[in-house]
């Protein structure tokens, strides 16, 4: 029997001896005064001594009773409170999700984006050791179509390779079938900035005496008829010289965190 039981069986066994002497001096009571005349007395003195440890019992079962509601109550302020948690979780998600939008619309604005553009979030990745591409829950019923340019707030995303009826798929400039015609933006030197399948770019082509410097602004040239001129690629890592030193070729780093990617904007050419 487990302890609670226990202390439940004692409370029943200590309320029905408190009855039965009760009982006993009621009918005692009853009787004439005679050589039993001390009988009621004692009994008495056990029925006081029964009604105080009922007494004491019944505050006892009182206090359970007050400490099984505080129990109740402390429960339902947690619920309540991991519910608010839950809450200001999702409004902190809804905040960052329209900060960013609103990022997107005054990157548009100030690059002079004329074109049609759609917002939508990432919903899916693809990240392997062949492929570098996402999926966003926009498709053609959203008018997106095959070719069309994703970026973000901080830059240059890729372009939609294959479209569904609520969803498609966009290939990253990490990809390496990505290839995008580049500029040093300091010096208006011309490469071509293609994926690697790392998080590391690389822009080939540049002339042999390149003053392309670590620190160097890469944008899109809008050369190629692909990407629009001036969108931002990333920045210059490292420079070095190809075999026979005829180009130079440099490492940049994404102007665009993927790994936080959750936003973009999707836009006609």
């Amino acid at each position: 029997m487990s302890p609670r039981k226990k202390k439940i069986a004692f409370v029943i066994f200590l309320v029905a001896v408190s009855l039965t002497l009760l009982n006993i001096d009621s009918r005692t009571s009853e009787k004439p005064a005679g050589n039993n005349s001390g009988f009621p007395s004692f009994f008495s003195r056990i029925q006081s001594i029964t009604s105080k440890a009922v007494s004491s019992i019944g505050n006892f079962i009182e206090s359970l009773c007050r400490s099984g509601t505080l129990l109740y109550r402390n429960e339902e302020l947690v619920r309540e409170n991991r519910q608010l948690r839950e809450k200001i979780a999702r409004l902190k998600s809804y905040e960052r999700e329209n900060e960013e939008f609103r990022k997107l619309l005054d990157f548009r604005r100030q690059r002079g984006m004329s074109g049609r553009g759609t917002g939508a979030q990432v919903i899916g990745r693809n990240v392997t050791n062949w492929y570098r591409t996402v999926i966003i829950d926009k498709g053609s019923e959203h008018a997106i179509t095959e070719g069309m340019i994703v970026v973000s707030y901080e830059g240059l995303v890729g372009k939609v390779i294959s479209v569904g009826p609520v969803s498609s798929r966009v290939m990253l400039i990490l990809d390496d079938r990505s290839s995008i015609s580049g500029m040093v933006e300091r010096t208006g030197e011309q490469g071509i900035v293609e994926g690697q399948l790392t998080n590391v770019l690389r822009m080939k082509y540049l002339p042999g005496k390149a003053d392309a410097r670590k620190g160097d602004v890469v944008r899109s040239s809008g050369y190629g008829g692909i990407y629009p001129e001036g969108l931002l690629i990333g920045e210059i890592k490292s420079v070095y010289s190809d075999e026979y030193g005829l180009t130079v070729s440099a490492e940049v780093v994404p102007a665009v965190r993927f790994s936080r990617l959750e936003n973009v904007l999707v836009m006609e050419k």
